[in-house]
């Protein structure tokens, strides 16, 4: 069982019950934090998938996992008995202090440069194409700065060795107002990472890799003649429209966003080594894209200037899931129950 705050794997956790009250606790052997109840009694029931954003400082980091959040509990209506829930009090108050900024059109400061509690969200009912899914989200998110070189990502961001699957977030707009090469800082993560990984003593042969371009609505200049397939994909979540038909086609959908996305970073991007770098140092690499606000906000005030949309926010989560639990059930004993 893994402890979601020391991520350490345990044979199992210790039962007590609190000091003058008969409410049951559950605690790590090895860190000694207390575990949600409903994470440790229902372990098995709900397989982990440990989110873990990847990328530099303004990147749309924790916009986007603020979007989810806002995605899963608001907006997200699905006609199979689909809910999303906390497992503890403090847990909750992060999703609904989050929620609440984001009706309010606020925006977060920057993370710090700490190893953050993570914050858990289950999934219950996820659509799928034989069976609905059940997992929990485990959610980290930390600065920027702990991605800037291999020795900061070992010691502020080691939550990624955990991860089956690893995830990037890389604005495109925000590292040309900056002056750099996308190709050149998507290649820099990526080495970073590889380093990184090596320091913890982690192979990212065995890993996934899911490449999320954020700010997405910002991609203008890009998304223009033969690209607007691409702005029509964001703005309606599908790649062909005719696609949208049967619900057994979304995987298939995602599949086709990403090929074109692979193709956009080769042309546009001019990303080759990237796109070589990374499939031959991952199990495997998808591409995805999303937009967290829907709109440019007004950085100085650091608030939106119009209600936020989230588009695909859900997208690279689905193919977290995938490659994370039910490739690897489908490669054992257990078939994929996604819509593939």
């Amino acid at each position: 069982m893994l402890c979601p705050y020391c991520l350490e794997e345990v044979k199992e956790f210790i039962q007590t019950t609190a000091r003058n009250s008969k409410a049951k606790l559950n605690t790590c052997p090895a860190c000694h934090k207390e575990v949600p109840i409903l994470y440790a009694d229902e372990y098995h029931d709900y397989p982990n998938v440990i989110v873990n954003a990847i990328g530099f400082t303004q990147h749309g980091k924790t916009a986007y996992l603020t979007a989810l959040f806002y995605e899963l509990w608001v907006r997200r209506k699905f006609d199979d008995g689909f809910f999303a829930m906390a497992l503890d009090d403090e847990d909750l108050k992060t999703v609904y202090d989050n929620i609440n900024r984001w009706k309010k059109g606020q925006l977060h400061d920057a993370n710090p440069k700490v190893f953050p509690r993570p914050t858990i969200v289950r999934l219950n009912n996820l659509p799928g194409r034989r069976k609905n899914i059940n997992c929990s989200l485990i959610v980290y998110d930390t600065s920027g700065e702990a991605f800037l070189d291999a020795d900061g990502l070992a010691e502020y961001a080691h939550f990624v060795q955990k991860a089956p699957t690893a995830m990037f977030m890389i604005s495109i707009p925000d590292i040309k107002t900056n002056g750099d090469d996308v190709a050149m800082e998507m290649k820099r993560l990526l080495n970073i990472y590889v380093m990184g990984m090596s320091k913890l003593g982690g192979d990212t042969k065995q890993q996934n890799l899911v490449v999320v371009y954020t700010k997405a609505d910002l991609l203008q200049e890009y998304t223009k003649g033969d690209w607007q397939d691409l702005d029509k994909y964001l703005k309606s979540g599908w790649i062909h429209p005719e696609l949208k038909v049967a619900r057994e086609n979304f995987m298939r959908n995602l599949r086709m966003a990403s090929d074109r996305l692979k193709e956009f970073t080769a042309k546009c991007l001019d990303a080759h080594q990237f796109i070589s770098f990374a499939e031959q140092r991952f199990r495997s690499v998808r591409y995805s894209m999303v937009s967290a606000l829907g709109a440019a906000p007004d950085m100085q005030s650091k608030t939106l200037l119009e209600k936020a949309n989230p588009r695909c926010v859900l997208h690279p989560i689905i193919w977290k899931i995938v490659k994370s639990v039910l490739e690897p059930r489908k490669r054992g004993e257990l078939s994929s129950t996604l819509l593939d």
